[in-house]
């Protein structure tokens, strides 16, 4: 056995558990943590590069499993009814992440993004979002990460708003320009 190895055998190395607990900002939420979880997209806003792109890929599947498994007369209702629960989970959980991540609005929170997706969709009408899905879902999708990463004004003034409702709103108002640009868009 050479020198080394035996210092090495030696060396009595201990993990404390404190160095298990420690958060460098990237790691996954634990699962104690629901509200983390839920603000970073059951882990979507994890996803690397463009968090806030795969939060509105999360949001795109789930609605068009929603669009293509339901029936066609309750959705705008049901899109409705997403982006008001998801505003009011965003503006609950979004607090709990930035404390977290040390960061006003951290990158991976994305519910602001599955939020805004949602609104854009609430803006159109069931027998549109029945009759055209994936087209409708694809150009609402891009259209609002347009308005989401190059934040056209007047979304920048709502983003310097103060706590969750700053992290919210300019999503919001994305999501809101993102609907009304489908709707002339597709129909």
């Amino acid at each position: 056995m050479s020198d080394l190895e035996a210092d090495v055998e030696a060396e009595d190395v201990e993990i404390e558990d404190d160095d298990l607990d420690q958060d460098d900002g990237d790691s996954q939420p634990s699962q104690g943590n629901v509200a983390v979880l839920i603000a970073c997209g059951l882990g979507s806003g994890y996803l690397k590069p463009g968090p806030g792109t795969w939060g509105t890929v999360l949001a795109f599947l789930i609605a068009l499993c929603i669009c293509l498994i339901g029936p066609t007369w309750p959705l705008q209702a049901i899109f409705i009814a997403l982006a008001i629960i998801s505003m009011i989970l965003g503006l609950v959980v979004t607090p709990a992440a930035q404390r977290r991540f040390e960061r006003l609005d951290p990158s991976q929170v994305v519910i602001d993004e599955i939020h805004g997706f949602w609104l854009a969709l609430a803006l159109l009408p069931s027998d549109l979002l029945g009759s055209r899905t994936v087209m409708v879902c694809v150009v609402a999708f891009v259209i609002f990460r347009l308005f989401d990463i190059c934040k056209p004004w007047p979304i920048p003034i709502l983003e310097r708003t103060p706590g969750a409702w700053g992290v919210m709103l300019d999503d919001s108002l994305a999501g809101l320009l993102a609907g009304i640009a489908t709707l002339v868009l597709v129909q």
